[in-house]
């Protein structure tokens, strides 16, 4: 396994720091892919080298020119997974001194790479996979590809592969939220089919393999219908693109947003990032606003009457406003509609049949989602 120079580069400013001598690190090849002295990188370290050849517990290197590209000071291989991977060096003639500090590089290069690479031997399978989940989606340093790819693999996650993104979450957090959270976990595992799933506090990040699902949403719907105890009412939001490695960074931003778009309009139809165009808007409108809008709007109006509202003004709109079309969807006459439109006006204070007012109506029913 190969150390990545990111990797290197903070195991080195973390040594430095704390012993104040100069430090470099050498792949298992001996070549210096990390130092205090810039103009050291790239070049070939022979102490270092023959450390890792001879599986030596410590070189001390007593003059500059005791091995080609190397410097008085001493030497440590670095071991992880039961192999040397490289050489931590530090520089100076102060031998009795830097023995002293002998076991702390030793073990902080090595508990900094178990941390880097989220490899700590007590984590079982799935600890090790949310770990390897949790760094690719939020960390803010990205690693190489190279490690990225390793590091998947040796967590069941093929870093190369392309996955759709969903973030799903109960409707209506309250008492009980962890455990539908644990429930929408469980129901994706039943189903399989290779999804992968984050588990957060009060949401779920699912990761689909492209090729196991043509249709997402149907994919989604399937889910909800299915979920034995996950609960009906689940807010679900989904990025329509199919994404690789870092990519799902920008999907499960996406899906969050549509995710955040369906639970303050109560949608239980799965929403995706695509479809949303004024709705994205939304995410940052807290429920204190959303009631507030909905009372300035339809004042104290009933639930039965808003669900008839409702229900007219989604399909009129849907209709382009046309009083025709909409009678014919709603199988009524056209001067019943009228009347109803006029009645809302009266009500309300907006005519939905103004241009200048349909967009209040039109948020609106988003505010008021699937009632």
């Amino acid at each position: 396994m190969k150390i990545a120079e990111n990797v290197a580069k903070m195991i080195v400013a973390e040594i430095s720091g704390a012993i104040s001598q100069p430090t470099n690190l050498m792949d298992e090849t001996g070549r210096i892919i990390a130092s205090t002295d810039p103009t050291r990188i790239g070049t070939i370290h022979d102490g270092a080298y023959r450390a890792i050849r001879e599986d030596l517990d410590c070189l001390i290197v007593r003059t500059d020119d005791e091995y080609s590209g190397s410097r008085i000071g001493i030497n440590l291989p670095i071991h992880y997974g039961g192999e040397v991977i490289g050489v931590i060096g530090v520089t100076g003639d102060n031998y009795d001194e830097l023995s002293r500090y002998v076991k702390l590089i030793r073990t902080t290069t090595e508990t900094m790479l178990r941390d880097k690479l989220s490899l700590v031997p007590a984590m079982d399978a799935e600890e090790r996979r949310q770990h390897f989940l949790e760094k690719l989606l939020f960390a803010p340093e990205k690693m190489e590809e190279s490690l990225l790819a390793e590091l998947g693999s040796r967590c069941g996650v093929d870093v190369s592969a392309e996955y759709y993104t969903a973030v799903i979450r109960p409707l209506a957090p309250a008492e009980g939220n962890a455990a539908s959270v644990e429930n929408i976990v469980t129901a994706i595992r039943r189903k399989g089919q290779g999804a992968l799933v984050y588990t957060a506090l009060r949401y779920a990040v699912l990761l689909l393999p492209a090729g196991k699902a043509d249709d997402l949403r149907q994919w989604l719907r399937e889910l909800k219908r299915n979920d034995e105890g996950a609960g009906p009412a689940l807010a679900i939001g989904y990025d329509g693109e199919k994404r690789i490695g870092y990519g799902l960074r920008e999907a499960f931003s996406r899906a969050r947003d549509a995710c955040r778009v369906a639970q303050l309009c109560r949608r239980e139809e799965p929403l995706c990032w695509d479809d949303l165009v004024i709705e994205l808007l939304l995410p940052g409108v807290t429920g204190q606003t959303r009631e507030m809008y909905l009372k300035k709007v339809f004042k104290d109006q009933d639930k039965q009457q808003l669900q008839r509202w409702h229900e007219l003004l989604s399909v009129f709109y849907a209709c382009d406003g046309s009083i025709e079309r909409t009678a014919e969807r709603l199988f009524t006459h056209k001067n019943t509609v009228q009347y109803q439109l006029r009645k809302i006006a009266e009500y309300t204070g907006y005519d939905p049949r103004k241009l200048n007012n349909a967009a209040v109506f039109q948020i609106a029913l988003m505010l008021l989602g699937d009632i």
